[in-house]
C-alpha cells in the first residue's frame, strides 16, 4: 500500500468501484433499449457511443491537469512517480502521440463492444468479460515473454470451460426467444481480442517510457475523440439496407439522428451523462484502488461488477435466472481468482517454486545490478488501468 489511509476510505474506494463499473454496462444497455424517434425501433449507434465514451476518458486528461496544478499533493505523487520510474532505468518520457497505438485498438473494440449489448443482456456481456485474460495471457506469452506457471493454465482452463457454458446458456435462451445472440456473442469475443491487444501495448509502452495512467487514458481519450469523428463521417457515408436492425435511416450512423433523439428524450439524454460520469468515476476509483490497495485488488472488485449487473437485469429488466448462467459464471470467478492468485491451489507450482528458491542465491550473485533493476521494472509494470466497456 502506498499511503496509510482510513478504512472509511478505503471502503469508499472499494464500494465506488464496483458502483460505478456496474454503472457503466447497465447505463450502456439502456441507451441501447430506448426506441429511436426516427426509426420506432431500439437506439443503435454504435459509433456515437463510443465518441461519447472518448469524452468520458479526454475528462480524465482535464482532471490530471488541473490536479497537477490545483493540488500540491497530487503534483507529488506525480513526481515522486517519476524519481521511482528513473531509479527502474525507466527514463524517457513517454509522448503525447504515443497512445494513438493502443487508442486505434480500443475504438474498434468499444465500436463492437456497443454493437454486441443490441444482441445480448447487458449481464451476459460484463459476464463475457472475464474472458479478457485469455486473450491476454496468450498475447503476454508471444510478445512480452511472460512466464505462465500450473496456477495460471489452471485459472484459463476454468475460464474457457466457464464463458463456453455462459455462452451456451445464451444460445439456448436466444433460441427460444428468438433474438440473434450469436452475433452478439462473436462481436463481444472478437472485442475481448482487441482489447487485449491494446493491454498488451499499452503494458508495453510503460515498460519503455513513463506516464502516469490518468495522462494516460487522458491522450487516448484526446486521440479517440479525434478518430471517433472520423469513423461517423466515414459510417455516416456507407449505405446500408435500412430493413437491417443495424442500419441508421439508409446508412451505417446517422449522428443527426443520435442528437436529435438525445435532445428530445430526457431519459436517453440521462443515460449518456450517467454513462460520462460512471466512466470516468470508474476510472478515478480504479486509480485510487491500484494506488493505496493494489491492482490485484483492482481485478478481484471487477470480477463482482457482473453480479450487480446480473442482479438489476434481474429485478428491473425482466430477466429470468439461469442455472447455467450461474455455474458458467461462478467457474470464470474462480478462474479469474487462480489466475490472479487469490486463490492458491495445494500442490501447484510446488516443485518450480523450490527449483527458483535454490536459483535465487546463486541469480543474486550472476546477475548485475542494472539488468537486475530492469528486469524489476518489467515485472513491476502494470497495464494501464482504463475502465472497459461493457
Amino acid at each position: 500500500m502506498a499511503e496509510e489511509v482510513s478504512s472509511t476510505f478505503l471502503l469508499i474506494l472499494i464500494i465506488g468501484k464496483v458502483f460505478t463499473g456496474a454503472c457503466n454496462a447497465i447505463t450502456a444497455k439502456l441507451q441501447d433499449m430506448t426506441i429511436d424517434k426516427f426509426t420506432g425501433r431500439e437506439f443503435f449507434h454504435p459509433y456515437f457511443q463510443t465518441f461519447v465514451m472518448f469524452i468520458a476518458e479526454f475528462l480524465c486528461l482535464v482532471a490530471f491537469f488541473s490536479l497537477f496544478k490545483l493540488s500540491a499533493g497530487f503534483k507529488a505523487d506525480v513526481i515522486k512517480g517519476r524519481e521511482e520510474a528513473r531509479k527502474k532505468g525507466v527514463t524517457k518520457e513517454c509522448p503525447f502521440y504515443i497512445p494513438l497505438l493502443p487508442t486505434l485498438c480500443d475504438i474498434s473494440a468499444t465500436n463492437l463492444s456497443y454493437a454486441s449489448l443490441t444482441y445480448m443482456a447487458s449481464s451476459i456481456a460484463v459476464m463475457l468479460n472475464g474472458a479478457l485474460p485469455i486473450f491476454t495471457a496468450i498475447l503476454s506469452v508471444i510478445f512480452l515473454k511472460r512466464k505462465l506457471w500450473e496456477h495460471h493454465y489452471l485459472g484459463l482452463f476454468l475460464l474457457v470451460i466457464g464463458i463456453g457454458t455462459v455462452g451456451f446458456s445464451a444460445l439456448m435462451e436466444a433460441k427460444s426467444e428468438g433474438s440473434n445472440v450469436l452475433l452478439g456473442l462473436i462481436l463481444k469475443i472478437v472485442s475481448l481480442s482487441i482489447t487485449a491487444v491494446q493491454y498488451t501495448v499499452e503494458e508495453k509502452i510503460l515498460t519503455k517510457s513513463y506516464i502516469h495512467p490518468l495522462k494516460m487514458v487522458g491522450f487516448e481519450g484526446f486521440w479517440g475523440l479525434f478518430l471517433s469523428v472520423i469513423v461517423m463521417f466515414v459510417a455516416s457515408n456507407i449505405p446500408c439496407d435500412n430493413e437491417r436492425e443495424y442500419c441508421n435511416m439508409g446508412y451505417l450512423e446517422n449522428p443527426h439522428n443520435a442528437i436529435y433523439d438525445i435532445m428530445h428524450d430526457e431519459w436517453l439524454w440521462l443515460f449518456i451523462i450517467l454513462g460520462i460520469i460512471s466512466l470516468g468515476f470508474a476510472n478515478f476509483f480504479g486509480l485510487s484502488v491500484t494506488k493505496y490497495l493494489s491492482s490485484l485488488t483492482r481485478s478481484v472488485l471487477g470480477i463482482l461488477t457482473p453480479v450487480l449487473v446480473w442482479l438489476f437485469d434481474m429485478a428491473f429488466l425482466g430477466r429470468k435466472f439461469y442455472w447455467l448462467q450461474f455455474l458458467g459464471f461462478s467457474l470464470v470467478v474462480i478462474g479469474n481468482f487462480i489466475y490472479n492468485e487469490v486463490m492458491e491451489v495445494p500442490g501447484f507450482d510446488k516443485h518450480t517454486k523450490k527449483k527458483l528458491a535454490a536459483m535465487e542465491p546463486l541469480l543474486k550473485d550472476t546477475i548485475p545490478d542494472k539488468i537486475e533493476n530492469e528486469t524489476d521494472s518489467c515485472l513491476s509494470s502494470e497495464p494501464i488501468t482504463q475502465e472497459q466497456t461493457p
